[in-house]
């Protein structure tokens, strides 16, 4: 069973990129904790400005943040992509 479900996580994870990730700060979260903030997106205080906003591979919201003692340095966020009209 460990075997199956650590198979599982790497194959969640395997479509973010290096540059958001490094293999360890990306993981899924409700969309609706997602804001829009005037400098571009926030997550729990977290502020996601325009050029870090991707589209979403998986049609869900992540965030990419790393925690270094009580300070959160956030890389990207995933979002999906507006439904045309």
């Amino acid at each position: 069973m460990k075997i199956v479900l650590s198979g599982l996580i790497v194959l969640a994870h395997s479509w973010y990129p290096w540059a958001c990730c490094h293999d360890q700060h990306c993981h899924p979260v409700p969309c609706e904790t997602i804001k829009a903030d005037r400098l571009g997106l926030s997550w729990n205080g977290v502020i996601f400005t325009p050029e870090m906003i991707k589209d979403s591979l998986d049609e869900q919201c992540h965030v990419c943040v790393d925690t270094v003692g009580k300070y959160r340095y956030p890389y990207c966020v995933f979002v999906p992509k507006p439904k045309p009209a």
